[in-house]
């Protein structure tokens, strides 16, 4: 009889010739050669080939589950292309655990093409089988290494609720209505724990994490849930250097445990406004060899008319963009008023092409200056108002235009912190001035007298080949600065009052200096294992129209 509790995994077993083996997993690969039946059992760790006598296992579905005790023999025919592909298993005894009742709905094989994912996300628990829990293993491993480094460092873990109250954080709130005394009430998910672990800090904890689930109602995406996890963190009484050093600490442990690479420490810091105009994005690839460059010296005409206009310049290499055949490219171009020109030998050549009439000041010597050989110079001017949509198009065509092979860009992961960051920004399609990071953000000044359009922050983001991993800030400890910010984002006092009133409350009892980041658990995994689809490292996601097709949630409310 075999025995349940002398059950192993394969990769815990005694891999010695005649080693007695208890098993358990899925039946797999089922082969009937002569008297001899070939199967492939697979648990968490792997799989092995299983040699069957019986000949009733051949009734038996593909995905049974079997116990097995057996002798482990070297394989005659080894298959070095997998995992204990040497060896075989002679099972001696056998019990059927739970039969399958019905044919697959897909092949459970890694190798073999992945079915459409509207089946893979209905059967997800099958999808698991077929290696997708492989970076849900990695996911844990990663979550592990951060816990400890935390805890190393004196964090204390600290969960905080998920029913709370909307804290008009940007994103539209998941809201539950409740009854209670003949009375309905409205909780809001938290779309994070911000509010929750300042007051953990006003409290005296120090320093605080969590893993903490989070809720936004917002557009979904290849990189976006509408639930999804990160690693929470506040400190008190902490700089900006040591809050950066922990991060970059746990990251280096990961990288080390899953990649066996060291990342390059300190990450550089990168200002907001040189990651624009260098780069054409706030959250910039490094990966990429271009740059963009302020050419406003060689335009004086253009400070004379507003001291705000700039001139910012792309210089692509060997490249004739009139003969590039993309209408994404000549959108941009067109939209953001784009003057192209064109370089042969350090000397500019303008042409009937031209977006619009280049005006001549200044232009022989920004070719000069430019190159001494050939390619495109890609120029746009702008001003406070549209210097970021402007610079972010340039952003798009320095990547666009890049030569580097997409295998290689995958090997490297380069880390920046973009610091100095606006306290608030001119959001264009709105025609107003938005709050930047969030509205418990420091001002730079910490002063109640800053001006909006020019008041930069002590907000941070970490990125990482493009994409924005943490995002955090020092958050305001005075009470009226506090109060200013809000003002300042526009809102009444009765919005104030009504919506942070019991968190404000708090501050007339001393606020300990503090700030803190949250790192986006899935998106890390998803970086990490080059995944395209967030979807990839979460167990039981939404598809991209927020629909679980395994539970059928949402239900239509009738």
């Amino acid at each position: 009889m075999v025995l349940l509790r002398e059950r192993k995994l394969i990769k815990e077993q005694v891999f010695e010739e005649n080693s007695s083996w208890v098993i358990a997993g899925f039946l797999r690969v089922v082969k009937n050669i002569g008297k001899l039946i070939f199967t492939n059992i697979e648990d968490l760790s792997g799989s092995i080939q299983a040699l069957f006598f019986d000949r009733e296992i051949l009734e038996l579905k593909k995905e049974s589950i079997l116990l097995i005790k057996g002798t482990l023999k070297k394989r005659k025919n080894v298959n070095s292309a997998v995992l204990y592909g040497e060896w075989e298993l002679i099972v001696d005894e056998y019990e059927i655990l739970s039969k399958a009742l019905k044919v697959l709905p897909f092949e459970i094989n890694p190798l073999v093409d992945k079915p459409l994912e509207p089946t893979r996300l209905k059967y997800r628990y099958l999808d698991l089988r077929r290696g997708l829990k492989d970076s849900l293993i990695k996911k844990s491993k990663i979550l592990s290494i951060f816990r400890n480094n935390l805890l190393n460092h004196n964090f204390i873990e600290v969960n905080t609720p998920a029913l709370s109250v909307s804290s008009q954080e940007g994103a539209n709130t998941f809201d539950t209505i409740i009854e209670q005394d003949k009375s309905k009430y409205l909780f809001s998910l938290a779309q994070s724990p911000q509010l929750y672990k300042q007051l953990l800090m006003i409290g005296g904890l120090e320093r605080y994490f969590q893993f903490a689930n989070c809720f936004r109602l917002e557009d979904l995406r290849a990189d976006r849930q509408y639930e999804f996890s990160q690693i929470d963190m506040e400190m008190a009484y902490a700089s900006q250097e040591e809050l950066f050093e922990i991060i970059e600490s746990s990251l280096a442990l990961v990288w080390k445990e899953l990649k066996g690479e060291e990342l390059i420490r300190p990450f550089p810091k990168i200002s907001y406004y040189d990651a624009l105009a260098k780069y054409g994005s706030d959250k910039p690839d490094l990966r990429y060899e271009y740059l963009i460059e302020d050419y406003t010296i060689y335009f004086p005409y253009l400070l004379n008319q507003n001291k705000h206009t700039k001139a910012f310049g792309l210089f692509i290499p060997n490249i004739e963009i009139f003969q590039v055949e993309s209408k994404w490219i000549k959108s941009i171009v067109t939209t953001n008023q784009i003057y192209i020109l064109k370089i042969e030998n350090g000397e500019i050549i303008k042409s009937s092409l031209l977006t619009m009439d280049y005006p001549e000041y200044g232009i022989e010597e920004l070719g000069t200056a430019v190159t001494k050989g050939s390619g495109t110079l890609l120029l746009v001017t702008c001003d406070d108002f549209t210097f970021k949509n402007a610079l972010t198009s340039m952003g798009a065509m320095r990547m666009w235009f890049s030569k580097r092979p997409k295998a290689e860009l995958a090997k490297e992961f380069k880390f920046a912190w973009i610091v100095d960051w606006p306290l608030f920004e001119y959001n264009e399609a709105r025609r107003k001035w938005t709050i930047a990071h969030h509205l418990f953000t420091k001002p730079a000044s910490n002063s109640t007298t800053f001006e909006m359009k020019t008041e930069l922050s002590r907000g941070y983001d970490l990125v990482l080949n493009g994409i924005e991993l943490a995002s955090g800030s020092e958050r305001n400890n005075d009470l009226e600065v506090q109060h200013y910010v809000f003002k300042m984002a526009g809102l009444s006092n009765l919005e104030i009052e009504s919506s942070f009133g019991w968190f404000l409350e708090a501050f007339n009892y001393g606020v300990p200096p503090h700030m803190g980041i949250a790192i986006g658990i899935d998106r890390l995994i998803q970086l990490l294992l080059g995944v395209e689809n967030i979807r990839e490292v979460i167990a039981f996601p939404k598809n991209n129209h927020g629909i679980c097709p395994l539970t059928g949630a949402p239900k239509i409310v009738e």
